[in-house]
């Protein structure tokens, strides 16, 4: 083959890279890696959605019932298109199928492995944009990030924020206390810390 030929491929390739990397949607880089997001069309506006990314590692076997760990790095860019998994929680079945009793239950599966928070960021993002971070309630036997209520595009757009929301730990998982460091209490709350000293990075 000529070098024209080559060269000729060579363009072909860059033209045909650049163009799946702009396709993939908006990636940023966070403290632990990188991570691939989506655009959002709220009404007239853009927001930028960046879903289920982990802060915290898999709180499953010697990690179970202890204080939250730091996620470590990744190297390969994390899928951040879609919700994260739930931690475990009572879901509301006092109604039967009841519409306004529904709406309080996950749409998303429920693990252990559920230490993930969601970032909403206004498109273009504004010069020192405010970082808001939510936090459902569900009297810490409850809730999850991912309920339609609760997604943080709306308020990214209207308010030109940053809206951050995380899940953390409920129930016994979040708050059995031993008295020791094996299931300290309150590992949901320090789930919560911990997220937000990721979220406001």
């Amino acid at each position: 083959m000529s070098s024209a030929g080559i060269l000729v491929l060579s363009f072909l390739s860059f033209v045909i890279v650049v163009r799946c990397s702009e396709s993939l949607g908006p990636i940023i880089n966070t403290n632990t890696g990188k991570v691939l997001g989506k655009v959002i069309d709220v009404d007239d506006k853009r927001v930028e959605a960046y879903l289920g990314i982990p802060f915290g590692e898999s709180p499953v076997g010697h990690l179970r019932f202890r204080a939250p760990v730091a996620k470590e790095p990744w190297e390969e860019i994390l899928n951040g298109t879609f919700f994260g998994a739930g931690c475990y929680m009572i879901p509301d079945t006092a109604f039967g199928d009841f519409w306004g009793a529904n709406m309080w239950n996950p749409t998303v599966p429920l693990h252990e492995n559920c230490l993930n928070l969601n970032v909403w960021v206004p498109s273009p993002r504004p010069e020192n944009a405010a970082v808001m971070i939510w936090i459902y309630g569900g009297s810490f036997y409850g809730g999850v990030s991912s309920l339609e209520v609760y997604d943080g595009r709306w308020l990214a757009a209207e308010e030109e924020v940053i809206v951050v929301s995380m899940n953390y730990r409920m129930g016994a998982l979040g708050f059995l206390t031993l008295g020791d460091e094996n299931a300290p209490g309150n590992q949901g709350l320090m789930d919560q810390a911990l997220a937000f000293s990721m979220g406001t990075r």
